[in-house]
C-alpha cells in the first residue's frame, strides 16, 4: 500500500474517532484512553441498522461514566447515520454525477439545435415532403 492511501486511511480513522468522541460527549484524547469494539448493529436481515460500541471493563471508570448512553453492559448504540459518513460521500458523488450529466445534456442540446437549425435552411420544394420534414425535425427537438 502506498504512504499516500496510508494517510488517507489514517486521516479517515481520526475523522471517525473525533466524531465519535463527540457523540459519547468525551474528548479523543479521553476516548484514546479507553478500549473499545465497534460491531455492527445488524437486523436478521442483514440490514444494517447503526452501530454498538462496547467498551472493554478495564477502561478507566471516570471516563465511562462521562460516556452518553452507555448502558450497565458498558455498550452505547450509535445510529447509522451519525457515525457513518459513507451517507455523504454518496450524495456528493450523485451530485457530482447530476452536475456533470446535467452539463453534458446541455451541451448536447445545444448541438442538437444547431443541427437542426441547419436543417432548416435546407430548400424543399415539395409541399408535403416539406410538411414531413418539419415533423422530423419537431420530434427531434422535442
Amino acid at each position: 500500500m502506498s504512504t499516500i492511501n496510508e494517510y488517507i486511511i489514517e486521516k479517515q480513522n481520526e475523522q471517525q474517532e473525533l466524531k465519535l468522541a463527540s457523540l459519547l460527549g468525551i474528548t479523543i484524547d479521553e476516548l484514546s484512553n479507553t478500549n473499545y469494539d465497534i460491531y455492527d448493529d445488524e437486523g436478521h436481515d442483514g440490514t444494517l441498522y447503526g452501530y454498538i460500541i462496547k467498551f472493554n471493563s478495564n477502561s478507566p471508570k471516570d471516563i465511562l461514566c462521562k460516556i452518553r448512553g452507555l448502558d450497565s453492559n458498558n455498550q452505547v448504540w450509535i445510529d447509522l447515520w451519525d457515525l457513518d459518513n459513507s451517507y455523504s460521500e454518496d450524495y456528493d458523488e450523485y451530485k457530482y454525477d447530476l452536475e456533470s450529466s446535467t452539463y453534458n445534456s446541455y451541451l448536447y442540446y445545444k448541438d442538437s439545435i444547431s443541427k437542426v437549425m441547419i436543417l432548416l435552411s435546407t430548400k424543399i420544394d415539395n409541399p408535403l415532403l416539406l410538411e414531413i420534414f418539419h415533423r422530423q425535425i419537431y420530434i427531434s427537438v422535442i
